[in-house]
């Protein structure tokens, strides 16, 4: 795989790092400051979109590591969009460290752009009820801030505000993410790991992975 991910390189598919191109950080700005304007204004006007926070951390935790195994088992590195993607994963597994390299606008302007502004936009737009809306919102609006998560299970020095979230294990805490990397089988929720261990235990991620082999076999 490393020889694969090598040639990519050499191809011109590189791994991301740096700090983003203007318009992925104009994207992300946007969607960030519209997004923390409404989470201030209808947790003001409606205490339900505070209420469905804790179940929607749950969610995003597996949609997290859903994305995560999908990429890191499923999508060869290529050339192709979902390609590109699957280079980042794999080589991450490959180059750990590497995650220290990748800024904010950087890993945060794909999910801004294809999950964050759509979810956003249809719970201003549909005519849904308030949790449910509160709960398009919060998934669009946290999906953009799972590569943080991730990236900071994986630095040495971190914020304190960081740490303490990690302390508190509201967001994923390092030595939890560690596991993962011990046996990339399994561990794969980024954004809390609170599913981490139950989905682990019941081999969730094996089981998902004869599921898909099974279904393209026919």
């Amino acid at each position: 795989m490393s020889d694969i991910l090598d040639q990519l390189s050499l191809d011109g598919v590189h791994v991301a790092s740096g700090y983003g191109t203007r318009w992925q950080r104009a994207v992300v700005a946007v969607v960030l400051g519209l997004g923390i304007s409404l989470a201030v204004l209808q947790s003001i006007a409606n205490p339900v979109f505070l209420w469905v926070l804790f179940p929607v951390l749950v969610v995003i935790d597996f949609l997290s590591g859903f994305v995560h195994w999908f990429f890191d088992t499923q999508v060869e590195p290529s050339r192709s969009f979902l390609g590109r993607i699957a280079v980042d994963f794999l080589d991450h597994h490959a180059h750990p460290g590497r995650t220290a390299e990748v800024g904010f606008f950087t890993s945060a302007w794909r999910p801004a752009l294809l999950v964050s502004s759509p979810l956003i936009a249809f719970s201003i737009l549909a005519p849904l009820p308030v949790w449910l809306r509160a709960v398009v919102f919060w998934i669009g609006f946290l999906s953009m801030l799972v590569p943080q998560t991730h990236k900071e299970a994986h630095l040495g020095k971190r914020p304190a505000p960081i740490a303490a979230l990690q302390t508190l294990r509201l967001v994923i805490h390092p030595s939890s993410h560690q596991a993962h990397h011990n046996d990339n089988t399994q561990s794969f929720c980024v954004f809390t790991g609170w599913l981490n261990p139950p989905l682990d235990r019941l081999r969730f991620w094996r089981g998902l992975e004869w599921l898909f082999k099974a279904v393209r076999t026919g």
